[in-house]
């Protein structure tokens, strides 16, 4: 998906500062063509427009915190090369998102956008190309893992320089990370995969990273406790071989 594509063209600019490589650029910038082709700028239709098409472009779906995703890819993009488009490209997703990719109390994101409906939802039964089950009945429930999207407006909000995607973006949601925690705590027994509990057992989807970020910014002391609780967890799911359980690792 999107994210997949985001963090691989990442990874290869990291790889080209650190190596040196002009091989390791153009692979990245060859990715970077496709992730951009997978963000939709229809203006016909103002409810898509900025938002990520998933899988390829013009395709009937996708999983905001991937398209999360997606941006963390456009705001590496942009350090790397400095062009403009990139960043205007991630504000675009992040002003997309605030108006039609989340509930607007704590911006917290829905879990699917539907490019036919022009909606986005949190309903499991979706239409995913590839897959003839998609999902039960019913709706997910909300997840600790949906606020690493909140890494989104952090990069986007420093590189812009608009507090606005940091005051509206991400510290909404991480006001409920730190209310989810509060309520449910940091037991691993509380834990359940994305979708189906409030905490989620193994990937995260960096949502502790996001916490992180928060942390930096405001030094709020409350973000702290839950980085430090939260990163025991992790310490203690990780297995005698260095494995994590749901692809955390």
């Amino acid at each position: 998906g999107v994210w997949g594509q985001a963090l691989a063209v990442s990874y290869f600019l990291d790889l080209a500062e650190k190596m040196k490589s002009k091989s390791y650029t153009k692979v990245a910038m060859d990715g970077a063509r496709y992730l951009v082709s997978l963000q939709c700028l229809d203006f016909r239709y103002p409810e898509c427009q900025g938002a990520f098409w998933e899988h390829m472009p013009s395709g009937p779906m996708c999983y905001i915190r991937d398209a999360a995703t997606g941006c963390f890819g456009l705001n590496r993009l942009y350090r790397a090369t400095g062009e403009k488009e990139y960043l205007d490209r991630a504000k675009l997703w992040c002003d997309w998102f605030l108006k039609y990719g989340c509930r607007s109390e704590y911006a917290w994101p829905f879990g699917t956008f539907d490019f036919k409906r022009r909606k986005a939802h949190s309903e499991k039964d979706v239409e995913v190309p590839g897959l003839e089950d998609a999902g039960d009945p019913g709706e997910d429930i909300d997840g600790d893992w949906q606020a690493g999207a909140g890494l989104a407006f952090y990069y986007t909000g420093l590189h812009s320089g608009e507090k606005k995607y940091l005051e509206e973006g991400l510290k909404p949601m991480m006001e409920k990370v730190v209310a989810t925690y509060d309520q449910h705590g940091h037991n691993p027994a509380m834990a359940g995969w994305h979708g189906d509990s409030p905490i989620t057992l193994g990937n995260d989807d960096f949502v502790l990273v996001a916490l992180m970020a928060a942390f930096r910014l405001w030094k709020d002391e409350r973000y702290l406790k839950h980085i430090k609780a939260r990163t025991r967890v992790h310490l203690d799911w990780m297995a005698d071989d260095g494995t994590y359980p749901n692809f955390e690792a």
